[in-house]
Order: C-alpha cells, then structure tokens, then sequence
C-alpha cells in the first residue's frame, strides 16, 4: 500500500468517524485528559484519538490537516449524551477524592511534646 492510498484510507475512516452533519459524540471535546466511563464511549473515544495520531503519520503536504475533529460533533441527542458521560467523570473524580482524603481521622500532631506550665506565685495575694 503505497502512501496516496494509506492516505486515502485513513480519510475515509476519518470521513466516517467524524462526520460533517455533526451526527456524533466527539469525545477529544472532553476537557484535559479525562476519559469517557462507559466502555461503549471509551471505545469510540480510543478511535478517535488513534485517528487523530495517525494523521501525523499520513498527512501529506497537499492533503491539508482536517480540523472536523476540534470544531464538530455534539450536537442534538449527542450533546446530551455527552453530557451525562461528563457528569459521570466528574461523579468518579468526586468518589476518588473522597477516598483519597476521608482517612485523616484527627487534626495534625506536632512534633515535639508540650512543656507543661509552671505553677505561678500571684503577687497580689502575698502579703
């Protein structure tokens, strides 16, 4: 398979995935490096990014670089869908913060034991 074809092998499996009439959930829209929960969406979330990895490898000077994949999706039934699975990720970080910081039972201790007080003489009540 020569260049010209892998390239245009990858643009149809491009074409498909990240269609124009915005009919799909684009899951690289997720914010920093979350991933989706449901394995459905994992799933399809994986295509994507590999597509997306492997236009370095095909691009082509003359091809141009597609930007479909930064500017559409989600909308209708799909932006709704994507944002339940966000919702879903934000409820997962919450349970894992919890876990991670609800073991401190008792405030900080320190380090060096506490001098006990003197007793003090009261002047006043000297004579």
């Amino acid at each position: 398979m020569n260049r010209e074809e892998q390239y245009k092998d990858w643009e149809r499996r491009y074409r498909a995935t990240f269609r124009s009439d915005d009919q799909f959930c684009n899951w690289l829209k997720l914010p920093w490096n979350d991933k989706p929960v449901t394995p459905k969406y994992l799933k399809e979330y994986e295509i994507q990014l590999a597509l997306v990895a492997e236009m370095k490898v095909v691009k082509t000077p003359w091809s141009g670089e597609p930007e479909d994949h930064r500017y559409q999706g989600n909308s209708g039934k799909y932006h709704e869908i994507f944002l339940k699975e966000q919702q879903k990720i934000y409820a997962r970080d919450r349970a894992e913060t919890r876990r991670r910081y609800s073991k401190v039972t008792q405030g900080h201790t320190p380090s060096t034991p506490k001098r006990k007080k003197e007793k003090r003489i009261r002047r006043e009540f000297c004579d």
